[in-house]
């Protein structure tokens, strides 16, 4: 499944991955949360090779610091940035899927119930191989 490719991203970074719940997120941050893709889709080749693509918002978190206003929430942000960037590349030396070129702007999150703090992105993954149909 493209989620396992993901995944196998994310740990590499040294970061928690986990579909869909934030709220179990709080022992095992720095994570990164992923949202069922908000689009998806394929296309057939020409070569008759099946290639998946998702649309999939993933949240990149880490502790809050105890002023939600201070450096240290400005500090884990731009860590956060840093780490969807580090992603990116790590996407697109995997060759798992198709190069991303661009993805969309950063939302800063703050979830005081958890004390976490990061950003979201959502980005176009394309298989590059596919499989036979």
């Amino acid at each position: 499944m493209m989620e396992d490719k993901i995944r196998e991203i994310v740990e590499a970074m040294g970061f928690s991955f986990s579909i869909g719940d934030i709220y179990h997120l709080n022992q095992w941050l720095p994570a990164v949360l992923y949202v069922m893709p908000i689009n998806g889709g394929g296309e057939i080749t020409v070569s008759g090779m099946l290639k998946k693509n998702i649309e999939p918002l993933l949240f990149f978190l880490d502790h809050e610091g105890i002023d939600p206003e201070g450096e240290d929430t400005n500090t884990i942000i731009e860590r956060m940035r840093s780490a969807v960037e580090e992603f990116v590349v790590r996407v697109n030396d995997t060759r798992y899927f198709e190069p991303i070129t661009a993805w969309s702007c950063h939302d800063v999150i703050r979830d005081m119930a958890i004390q976490c703090s990061g950003v979201s992105v959502s980005l176009n993954l394309k298989e590059s191989t596919g499989k036979c149909v």
